[in-house]
């Protein structure tokens, strides 16, 4: 299921729809509040791993062209996810730093 994200300011109550370009998967925001690592389904069926700030200082960027399923930061940054190379592949943990290096399988 695809849905919009947005954000709310609770003092003021202004509403505000974050990545108004991307319909999200599934998402998870980095342990200081400034980025987010999402997945989303794009017009080819797929669903990599995306990046953005929070803050719209650069557009959100893929990270991997490895399905994902879900995706996670790890306590150092990284960015952590389980994700299938090929269709009818079982699914493995993946580990990819934000800037897009050094993507490994885990487990």
């Amino acid at each position: 299921m695809s849905g919009e994200l947005w954000v709310t300011n609770l003092e003021t109550g202004q509403r505000e729809r974050l990545l108004p370009d991307f319909l999200i998967e599934h998402y998870n925001i980095s342990p200081d509040g400034k980025c987010i690592v999402f997945g989303r389904i794009d017009d080819a069926g797929r669903s990599p791993v995306w990046f953005a700030p929070l803050d719209g200082s650069s557009p959100p960027r893929s990270l991997a062209s490895v399905d994902s399923v879900r995706a996670l930061y790890g306590a150092n940054g990284d960015v952590f996810f389980v994700g299938r190379e090929r269709e009818g592949d079982l699914g493995f943990l993946y580990r990819i730093r934000k800037d897009g290096s050094g993507l490994q399988k885990v487990v």
